[in-house]
């Protein structure tokens, strides 16, 4: 019965007989019965056994040292939490602890991320998943700590400036503004480059809630700043009677010292990205809104700046009746010889008002940039630059004369021609051409320079089409052509 015949259909397919090995080539005996069956093996059986149990001893001893070092590393991180916020030896009190000095978020971030670069352990993944599962028990601690301090913080009444600033800042401040600093430098040091994507994936939540605490402690007290400069310079719309100087430049000025320490203790050190991008935006809004308050301040006839004075009768000149004869050589009666004049001093030129107070605004805003430190981002530089740029444009255009046929207006590239026509045009013809009212027209077109730069194209056409017939206005066609050809070329 066992020695019966395999049915055909049950035997293994027929294939193609192999070609004969060449001479010098054997076939191991192992890999016989596999090639007979169509398997080929790279490798022997052996290859796919088991590791034997020496290697099974590296394994666990790599893994024993890996979590040694981890242990070790727990303790240092723990240590280096509990005396990143200690306070240094200067600055105000609050609650019996000075603010953290600057620079220690920085030096907290670059004990974590040296330990993911340093030696080894930068090609080691094993090594660096068991970093990663380390550091986040002392940064949820650290995070829990920061949080704490900041909330009696943010409830002091002596948190956020108040008008009129005063020269020196609370504690409140700050301590509040020391942890931002803190919270931003170690987000910063915490994005950690060459190193693999699971590391800056596995930081990111950390970092999120670092940079949420810095926007919770700075943004308030940049917020409140920017509103007691910006309605002061709001306030410059105001025109005031003589020449004495605006009761709204007085306030800045006062202001200046109050508001530099703010920003040089928001700023800090090394500033991170996002506080240069605030103290950047307060000083362009400030010199957004005085410029168009400027603007829009109820001018002034020079009859009522300079009232005339009654007219008396010159030196010399009497009354007809006050003649008297003075006897001559011919008889011939003559008047009194009148007495030479004297010269009369000519007053000198004095700057109009707007361009006075144009001028004072450009200073204070200079000077409170100067506070600050160089900023490293693109963003922000540009938009300070910008600022005070636009300032020295205005002053420029305020100092020019009613424009006419005979005086030719500059290239003003950083003014918005929004701004520039206002000054230039009747108060309101801007806005009539336009069909809006004054109001409207304001809120619509100079908001900020993101609505005025949206409204360009539309007012320079409007008014280009009224002065082209209009005499008296060829300066200002001529400034509005060659304004429309740069930007087309």
């Amino acid at each position: 019965m066992y020695n019966r015949k395999t049915a055909a259909m049950l035997l293994w397919p027929s294939r193609p007989t192999s070609p004969a090995p060449t001479g010098g080539e054997a076939i191991p005996t192992s890999y016989a019965p596999d090639l007979q069956r169509g398997v080929s093996l790279s490798r022997p059986l052996n290859a796919l056994m088991r590791p034997s149990l020496k290697e099974a001893t590296d394994v666990g001893n790599a893994g024993l040292v890996a979590e040694s070092y981890c242990t070790l590393l727990g303790m240092k991180l723990n240590e280096a939490v509990a005396k990143a916020l200690m306070g240094g030896t200067e600055g105000p009190v609050w609650d019996r602890r000075r603010s953290v000095p600057w620079g220690k978020g920085k030096s907290l971030g670059m004990l974590i991320s040296g330990e993911f670069t340093n030696g080894s352990n930068s090609v080691d993944t094993f090594t660096q998943r068991a970093i990663l599962r380390t550091v986040q028990r002392p940064l949820s601690v650290l995070l829990s700590n920061i949080q704490g301090l900041l909330t009696p913080l943010l409830a002091s009444p002596q948190f956020l400036p108040t008008s009129p600033l005063p020269p020196s800042l609370s504690a409140a401040q700050v301590h509040a503004l020391a942890l931002a600093a803190f919270a931003g430098e170690l987000s910063d040091a915490l994005l950690i480059p060459n190193v693999p994507r699971f590391v800056n994936e596995g930081l990111a939540p950390y970092r999120a809630q670092l940079s949420a605490l810095e926007t919770r402690a700075g943004l308030p007290i940049v917020a409140a700043l920017k509103g007691i400069l910006v309605g002061l310079a709001v306030d410059l719309e105001n025109a005031t009677a003589g020449i004495k100087e605006h009761g709204s430049l007085a306030a800045l000025n006062q202001s200046v010292v109050g508001a530099s320490k703010l920003l040089q203790r928001l700023l800090g050190a090394e500033p991170t990205d996002k506080r240069q991008i605030w103290a950047a935006e307060l000083l362009a809004n400030v010199a957004w809104e005085g410029m168009v308050s400027l603007v829009y301040r109820p001018r002034a006839t020079m009859r009522a700046i300079f009232p005339e004075r009654k007219s008396s009768p010159p030196l010399g000149i009497t009354h007809a009746a006050e003649r008297v004869d003075v006897p001559s050589r011919f008889g011939i009666k003559q008047l009194v010889s009148r007495p030479v004049t004297p010269s009369v001093p000519q007053r000198p030129v004095t700057p109009s008002t707007l361009s006075r107070d144009a001028h004072a605004l450009q200073s204070f805003v200079t000077a409170l940039s100067n506070s600050c430190a160089v900023f490293t981002n693109s963003l922000a530089s540009e938009l300070r630059s910008e600022a005070l740029l636009s300032l020295a444009q205005l002053h420029t255009l305020f100092s020019l004369a009613p424009p006419s046929t005979l005086v030719d207006i500059p290239e003003l590239e950083l003014l918005p021609s929004a701004i520039v026509l206002t000054y230039l045009l009747p108060e309101g013809k801007v806005a009539s051409l336009l069909g809006m009212d004054a109001g409207t027209f304001r809120g619509r077109c100079l908001k900020d320079e993101n609505s005025a730069e949206r409204c360009e194209q539309a007012v320079e056409q409007v008014v280009r089409d009224w002065v082209a017939d209009k005499d008296g206005w060829a300066a200002v066609h001529r400034w509005l052509v060659g304004d429309s050809s740069a930007c087309s070329t």
